[in-house]
């Protein structure tokens, strides 16, 4: 038998104990119990792997390693592009944007009720090396907003 982590261990001692099993609150576990562990526990790890290989083979997640992010605001002003999804380059403020910058929108409910009354279905912020770009789709906003969001470090 392989070696057993403490964590397995510890949740075969419980199991042996709540179903009557050697000893009866004693630090002896069975072996069918360490062994029914241990083929749970190499279930589960299989299960584990494969979703980690799944997430990691998604082409456009695999390259990012992501830090702690910084809340901010952004505001956008009103010369969106007439087409559709319609775009405005917008800047940082108080935050210094590097090419690997990710900024995510955290609307408040004023953003996403002046969004809903222009028509706009959804908003978000690109990043080209640094220039950052909001995408509106469906409508662009009619007013001037600032808007929270949290810049994210990518490498």
């Amino acid at each position: 038998m392989s070696e057993l982590s403490v964590e397995t261990l510890a949740l075969a001692k419980k199991y042996t104990d709540e179903h009557g099993g050697s000893g009866g609150g004693s630090d002896k576990v069975s072996q069918k119990t360490l062994d029914a562990a241990k083929t749970y526990a190499d279930q589960k790890d299989a299960a584990t792997l494969q979703a980690a290989k799944n997430y990691t083979n998604n082409a456009a997640l695999n390259s990012y390693i992501v830090t702690d992010g910084t809340e901010g605001t952004i505001t956008i002003g009103t010369g969106w592009s007439n087409s559709d999804p319609h775009t405005i380059t917008v800047t940082a403020q108080g935050y210094t944007v590097t090419a690997k910058t990710m900024v995510s929108i955290l609307p408040h409910a004023g953003t996403i009720i002046q969004m809903r009354a222009d028509g706009v279905q959804t908003m978000y912020i690109t990043n080209n090396n640094g220039t950052l770009t909001a995408y509106a789709v469906g409508n662009k906003p009619t007013v001037a907003m600032t808007v929270p969001v949290l810049y994210t470090e990518v490498e």
